[in-house]
């Protein structure tokens, strides 16, 4: 017992240890040998960039990506996005039912047990207006990912 209890002090006392885990400071050059790599990626297209063919409308793009490749097989019995206000107490902008996204399979069994692959999924949100607070409005939104297999099917009929 007593060689259980020195032997978890010891790494105790080596985990906890400042040595181990203090912060160092980098110097600029210091910094440009590390390599790494973030999990989120936020980026920004503004109106006056190339590339964005919205930029007479004055509409910006904030992107929040994700760097990771995501696996998922998801069945959705209803999707509602957008229901009341402006549409009224029954109405939404968006009504699906039987939304399914599954791996590549020509087989209704197959697709139950296959999952859709998804490189770098993100979320993209249109402002316009981006640079004056008083008049910035979202116009828009889109999820999506830079590549993506599987299938992505709504209605009864999903063989």
């Amino acid at each position: 017992m007593k060689k259980i209890i020195c032997a978890a002090a010891m790494l105790g006392g080596f985990v906890l240890s400042p040595a181990v885990w203090a912060m160092s400071e980098l110097s600029d050059a210091e910094l440009a040998e590390v390599d790494g790599q973030a999990l989120f990626n936020l980026s920004y297209l503004s109106p006056s960039d190339t590339g964005n063919y919205e930029s007479a409308n004055n509409i910006g793009f904030y992107k929040l990506g994700v760097e990771a490749e995501i696996a998922a097989n998801l069945n959705i019995k209803k999707l509602q996005l957008g229901c009341g206000g402006v549409n009224g107490g029954g109405a939404c902008d968006i009504d699906i039912d039987n939304l399914s996204l599954s791996g590549n399979s020509s087989t209704s069994a197959g697709r139950v047990q296959s999952d859709a692959v998804l490189t770098n999924p993100f979320f993209e949100f249109a402002i316009k207006n981006p640079n004056i607070a008083a008049t910035r409005e979202v116009v828009g939104f889109r999820v999506g990912s830079e590549a993506a297999n599987g299938l992505l099917t709504f209605g009864l009929e999903n063989l």
